[in-house]
């Protein structure tokens, strides 16, 4: 199994291939096959998030990882703003993929640098999921329903 760092910057990759709908952009990086999409998916029509998780489930991803980014999907980029900044993320850092992006995109740039524990992630109390449903329910963002999913799913 890949280290946490190595594997925020494969599911980066993975996002990154996901959105372009293509499973071949890692095979130069991580050197695999891509998954084989299942007759179910195929049949299925619309199987993008299915599509996804099996993808981030290829990269090494945690079913945990998978489920929270799920939860944190309906966010909107303020919220996402918010949260990073709860979460220990410099203004600075917060405010660089804010404009030109997605949504999605901007939560993955903040997720994996909370993941890196980059600038004061550590002194607010690490990449953990218990830190997480404390920023969830913080009275700038009272996302408690939110909270109380990822409590419950991950045990933490």
């Amino acid at each position: 199994m890949a280290s946490l760092d190595a594997r925020v910057s494969i599911i980066h990759a993975a996002k990154i291939a996901g959105e372009l709908n293509n499973w071949k952009a890692l095979t130069p990086f991580l050197g695999l096959s891509p998954p084989q999409e299942t007759e179910i998916e195929k049949s299925s029509g619309d199987y993008g998030e299915q599509k996804r998780a099996a993808l981030l489930k290829w990269t090494g991803a945690t079913d945990d990882m998978i489920q929270v980014a799920t939860y944190l999907s309906p966010l909107s980029k303020e919220d996402i703003k918010k949260l990073g900044r709860l979460l220990g993320l410099s203004d600075m850092r917060v405010r660089n993929n804010y404009d030109g992006t997605s949504a999605s995109t901007y939560l993955d740039s903040i997720l994996t640098a909370w993941f890196g524990k980059m600038d004061d992630v550590a002194q607010k109390g690490g990449p953990k999921w218990s830190v997480l449903v404390r920023a969830l329910r913080h009275t700038l963002l009272g996302q408690n329903g939110i909270a109380e999913k990822i409590r419950t799913e991950t045990l933490c």
